[in-house]
């Protein structure tokens, strides 16, 4: 609701004019119309009174110093209707009416500040102080439109990021975060939350306090929460608050309330921390054992004699036994049946039903992959006192998982995490991401990140080096149900910290601002990057040509929204296609906003 108020004109004074009836007389009727301010976004063919009244504003998809449908102009800076302003429907001016003054005249233009009383009430608005006021604060030449019946100013634009305002400082008002991680009042502050105030003073006015007309009108239409939680890995079991790579809780939440908050909130979303907010876990122990990761395959149940096979390990604990206890329980499991039906679900039953009094399983049957005949199978093995399990010396003589290599402990180096997966095989990803998922498992309805040490892989050269800096696992909402990722391991990213020269990117400093609301983004438009060599596809967030390291005007940060389409990578939608061909991809143009709220509502909460 856009609020107008004036201020100063004083109540009307009735006076009495001596003058003959029976001649004709000339009066100047002052201050006709009455001065007034109002948000417009302008019209090709309207009279300038007709004109729409604006009375939300967002903020800006558009790199902030380009014009035109497909960004390649300049953004015009005279007053009059410009089709490279107007194209962009966040794009508005300020109308002012005072037909006293003269050809020109001046608007300031400020963000009010967000003051938050109790739970569950609409916050207050005050001015911003000292430094914080004057880089919210803009003042504007409006200028006489052709017809004398008003002023109007150039196309304006709100924008969340210092570079943005840096590079069109005439025509941009920054409305922006105050976040220091230090989760206090500071991070509280919503960009959406703000008002943005126009006020006009009458330079003719003769009172000590000019006269003055005020417009206020709120940012966002259809705001709501991105939930999310995030799980830092210690380096150590028990290094208390503190992640591998020295990461802490006030670092992850400065990214999020800064980085994080300010790209989003072109989309009208903003992250929310839910249960369990920031928390610290230890790095996982070897407890998982992966049954058919590459192929699907199960056991035969019969080694190379044609005999019963097995499959046995050892069950340690972490810090080892001492010398005076008992020994660590060895599981032998005798695999029965015909040969070719025990797929890995099957096996890994049989794993948790072998297991020894005072130790449980957890089995997971992952999704199939494209070209596998049945998902792998996850056995995470559990003390029920607490005790850290290390699995050792796992050996099988099934000829249908020596033939697959289908049978492993899954051992982290959380220095250098392998995400290396086949493309074919792109939604199981492999046993190593997973297994960082499950030392808390996702949940639905929520974005959950992992902050890890290094992802690496296998480059082009062959060299086991620094791979990514963010992983993320989507829906894949497009492609058959057999092949969608189960729970735990969706709606998730892990965050690498380094190592292999890779710089940081959940640090307490702002390198690679992007790479954090780029992991998200795959998740919620359940896609991919933009096509390579694509018009304006390096300025998108979901770049595919890796996200900018620093802030800039023309840095990767923006997210489309209509009327701009980009062509970006999905899995094709059509189901006769994903029939025919699992996992097909294909490149096409989209809105990336429309299609983040279709494909990430299950993660959006009410404002």
């Amino acid at each position: 609701i856009t609020t107008i108020t004036t201020v100063g004109f004083g109540d009307i004074t009735p006076k009495t004019e001596g003058k003959p009836t029976a001649q004709k007389h000339s009066f100047i009727k002052k201050n006709a119309p009455p001065v007034s301010i109002r948000f417009v976004h302008g019209s090709p063919d309207k009279p300038y009174r007709e004109d729409a009244t604006t009375h939300i504003l967002e903020i800006s998809n558009f790199v902030t110093n380009k014009g035109g449908p497909t960004m390649a102009s300049a953004f015009p800076s005279a007053t009059v209707f410009d089709q490279r302003g107007h194209i962009d429907p966040d794009t508005f001016k300020l109308e002012v009416v005072d037909p006293a003054s003269g050809g020109t005249i001046q608007v300031k233009l400020e963000a009010l500040k967000p003051v938050y009383g109790a739970a569950g009430t609409p916050p207050t608005h005050e001015s911003f102080t000292g430094a914080d006021l004057a880089a919210r604060s803009l003042t504007v030449t409006a200028q006489k439109v052709p017809s004398g019946t008003c002023y109007r100013s150039p196309y304006l634009r709100l924008v969340a990021n210092e570079a943005d305002q840096a590079a069109l400082p005439a025509q941009t008002l920054l409305v922006t975060d105050m976040a220091d991680g230090n989760n206090g009042d500071n991070d509280k502050v919503e960009i959406l939350d703000q008002l943005v105030r126009a006020s006009y003073e009458r330079p003719a006015c003769p009172a000590p306090t000019k006269c003055a007309a005020i417009a206020e009108v709120p940012i966002g239409n259809d705001k709501q929460h991105i939930n999310l939680c995030i799980h830092i890995l210690r380096a150590n079991v028990g290094d208390g608050s503190t992640g591998i790579g020295g990461i802490t809780e006030q670092n992850v939440r400065r990214r999020t309330f800064k980085w994080f908050r300010r790209l989003y909130a072109q989309a009208q979303r903003s992250p929310k921390l839910v249960a369990p907010n920031v928390e610290f876990v230890d790095p996982p122990p070897d407890n998982m054992i992966t049954i058919g990761q590459d192929s699907g395959v199960g056991a035969t149940g019969r080694n190379s004699a044609n005999a019963q096979s097995f499959i046995s390990f050892t069950l340690a604990t972490s810090p080892p036994r001492a010398a005076a206890d008992p020994p660590d329980p060895v599981v032998i499991l005798q695999l029965t049946g015909l040969p070719a039906t025990l797929t890995p679900g099957d096996i890994g039953n049989r794993i948790q039903g072998a297991l020894p009094a005072a130790f449980s399983a957890v089995v997971e049957v992952n999704c199939r992959a494209f070209n596998a005949p049945n998902g792998s199978c996850d056995v995470l093995i559990t003390r029920t006192d607490g005790k850290r399990v290390m699995i050792q010396n796992l050996a099988t003589d099934d000829t249908g998982l020596l033939a697959a290599n289908g049978l492993q402990v899954v051992r982290i180096n959380l220095a250098q995490v392998d995400i290396d997966v086949p493309t074919t095989r792109l939604l199981v990803c492999n046993p190593q991401v997973r297994r960082i998922c499950r030392t808390a498992p996702g949940q639905d309805g929520r974005l959950d990140f992992y902050v890890v040490g290094g992802l690496f892989g296998i480059d082009n050269n062959g060299v086991f080096s620094n791979a990514a800096r963010g992983l993320a696992l989507i829906k894949a909402h497009a492609v058959a149900a057999a092949f969608q990722p189960r729970e735990t391991c969706r709606f998730s990213a892990l965050m690498g910290q380094g190592g292999g020269g890779a710089t940081p990117v959940m640090n307490g400093a702002d390198n690679s601002p992007f790479s954090y609301p780029h992991e998200a983004g795959h998740i919620l438009h359940d896609g991919f990057h933009t096509q390579p060599g694509t018009a304006n596809g390096r300025t998108e967030m979901m770049t595919g040509d890796g996200t900018s390291v620093t802030d800039a005007v023309d840095a990767s940060k923006r997210i489309c929204d209509v009327p701009v389409n980009i062509v970006y990578q999905f899995y094709d939608e059509v189901p006769a296609h994903q029939a025919a061909t699992p996992g097909r991809a294909v490149a096409q143009p989209a809105a990336a906003v429309v299609r983040m709220f279709a494909n990430g509502q299950s993660v959006f909460s009410a404002w």
